[in-house]
């Protein structure tokens, strides 16, 4: 094999899942000037798909406004994979937090999917609901 297809085949293949699987993880929550809103989801969740259309909506009407929103998985079973394929099907453009030890969901009372936690400026709770 020449060493064109080799860096070909090595580079390639990180490209088209670049492409595909956006890379929006973060490990810490950056608060919106005005708040911030944490859907807690599951990849494995049919009632999330339910709500795509009003997230997005909300999300272009209050994102201008200093509101920021993340995505938040939970769940045991969630892996990249997973999260990956929810984010190729829902079409949001928010970045997400892999709350792999369940931190932000014991310390926001997030107890099913899809459930929302509004944050004031401050990071302080104002609401939580369904």
């Amino acid at each position: 094999m020449s060493k064109r297809a080799m860096i070909i085949g090595i580079i390639l293949p990180g490209l088209l899942c670049a492409a595909v699987i956006p890379n929006h993880k973060m490990s810490t929550l950056v608060p919106g000037k005005r708040g911030t809103v944490l859907l807690f989801v599951s990849s494995m969740c049919p009632c999330t798909d339910q709500h795509k259309a009003e997230v997005k909506q909300l999300m272009s009407v209050t994102q201008s406004r200093g509101i920021s929103y993340y995505c938040v998985f939970s769940n045991i079973t969630e892996n990249d994979s997973r999260i990956g394929q929810f984010y190729r099907n829902i079409g949001w453009d928010m970045p997400y937090i892999h709350d792999q030890d369940g931190r932000l969901a014991m310390k926001f009372g997030a107890s099913r999917t899809p459930q929302v936690v509004m944050l004031d400026s401050a990071g302080n709770l104002f609401i939580a609901g369904r």
